[in-house]
C-alpha cells in the first residue's frame, strides 16, 4: 500500500523502488585499520540517499504508536542491511544481533575511532617522511592528499561564530592560505632530484601557486622529461677501426658525479678509459674476451668488441635507470 512517503524524496522516509537491501555501498569494507576512510565512504553513501540520519542519532526511533513509526522500522532494516554489507565478516558477526542502525554505527565509532592526538601524530609523521621515490608525480601527489584529507577531518580550519559578521575580516582565509603554503612546500619538498631546477623556480613565485597548480607543472615537466629520455640521444659514424658515436649537446647529458658512478661498475683490469669530453667519453675494451654480455634473462644486452668505442653518455644512462649489465 502506498504511503504519504512515496511521492516525497526530500523525506528520509522515502525509499526508492529500486533499492537493494544487499547493495555494497563502499569499495572496501571496514576491517578495523581503515575505519576513518570506510567511515568517510559511508557517510557519502548514506547522505546520497538521504538515510545518514538513521545513524548520527537526530532520527530516533518513534514510539510503536506512532504513524511514522512503520516508515521509519522499514528504513532502519535498510540502512542496517548496508551496514552489515559493508563490514568484514569478523566484524560483521560482532553487530548482527543489533536492531537499530544508530547502535551498530555507535558502536564501530566507538571500538575503532582512534584517538585524535595519535592519529594526527601519525599522520603528520606520514607526510613528512613521504617522499616520491619511484612513484609517479600523480601516484606521490595521491598519497599526499589522502593523507592531507585525513588530517583534514580530525582540524577542519574553523568558521566564524561572531554574532555580528565580520565582513573585512581576514584571518579565515589568512590561515587557508597559510594551509596550502604548507602543502605545496611539502609537496616540492617530497621530489625527486630529477625535478629539481623545476622545484626551485616554483618556491621562488610570489606568491605561490596553489598545489593543484604546482601539481599541473610538474606533470608537464614529468612528460617533458619521458619524452627526453625516449628520444635517440647519439649519432654513429663507422670507421675502418671504431665506430665513433657523437651525441647531440642539445640534449641534457649525464651528470659528473653519475659518470663516476658509471665508471665505478668496470673493473680495472677489463677496461681503460680514454679521454673525456664534455658529451662524449670513449672506452676501449683492453680484455682478451672479444664480447661484453650479460645475462640472457636481462632485457637490455650491451655488446662491445676491442675496436669498438663506446659513448658513456648513452650507456650510463641505461645502468642509471636500472639496466643490470654483467662485465665478464
Amino acid at each position: 500500500m502506498a504511503t504519504k512517503y512515496d511521492c516525497d524524496n526530500s523525506s528520509p522516509y522515502f525509499m526508492n523502488a529500486n533499492e537493494n537491501p544487499g547493495a555494497i555501498l563502499v569499495s572496501s569494507p571496514l576491517t578495523g585499520d581503515n575505519y576513518h576512510s570506510w567511515c568517510r565512504g559511508m557517510t557519502v553513501a548514506l547522505r546520497s540517499k538521504n538515510k545518514f540520519q538513521f545513524v548520527d542519532g537526530t532520527l530516533p526511533r518513534p514510539m510503536a504508536t506512532d504513524p511514522n513509526f512503520q516508515a521509519w522500522d522499514r528504513c532502519n532494516t535498510m540502512v542496517l542491511s548496508w551496514l552489515f554489507h559493508s563490514l568484514h565478516p569478523s566484524i560483521s558477526e560482532s553487530v548482527m544481533w543489533m536492531e537499530n542502525a544508530f547502535d551498530v554505527w555507535k558502536d564501530l565509532r566507538e571500538r575503532y575511532y582512534q584517538g585524535d592526538i595519535f592519529r594526527i601524530s601519525e599522520l603528520q609523521e606520514d607526510m613528512y617522511m613521504l617522499k616520491q621515490g619511484e612513484s609517479s608525480i600523480t601516484t606521490y601527489f595521491t598519497q599526499l592528499k589522502t593523507l592531507w584529507q585525513e588530517l583534514d577531518n580530525f582540524r577542519p580550519i574553523p568558521s566564524c561564530k561572531c554574532v555580528i559578521q565580520c565582513s573585512s575580516c581576514t584571518l579565515i582565509p589568512t590561515i587557508e592560505n597559510y594551509r596550502e603554503v604548507d602543502r605545496v612546500i611539502r609537496f616540492l619538498k617530497g621530489l625527486n632530484d630529477d625535478y629539481s631546477a623545476v622545484r626551485s623556480q616554483i618556491m621562488l613565485m610570489d606568491p605561490l601557486p596553489n598545489v593543484n597548480k604546482v601539481f599541473s607543472l610538474l606533470i608537464q615537466q614529468e612528460r617533458q622529461l619521458n619524452i627526453q629520455l625516449e628520444e635517440p640521444r647519439c649519432s654513429c659514424t663507422q670507421g675502418r677501426r671504431t665506430n665513433i658515436c657523437t651525441c647531440d649537446n642539445t640534449v641534457p647529458s649525464f651528470t659528473h658525479e653519475q659518470h663516476k658512478a658509471l665508471l665505478a661498475l668496470l673493473p680495472s683490469h677489463t677496461a681503460s678509459v680514454g679521454q673525456c669530453g664534455t658529451t662524449v667519453t670513449t672506452l676501449h675494451n683492453t680484455s682478451t674476451v672479444p664480447y661484453w654480455v650479460d645475462n640472457e634473462s636481462y632485457q637490455d644486452v650491451v655488446r662491445c668488441d676491442s675496436d669498438t668505442t663506446l659513448d658513456l653518455s648513452q650507456k650510463a644512462e641505461k645502468v642509471l635507470l636500472g639496466y643490470k649489465v654483467k662485465v665478464i
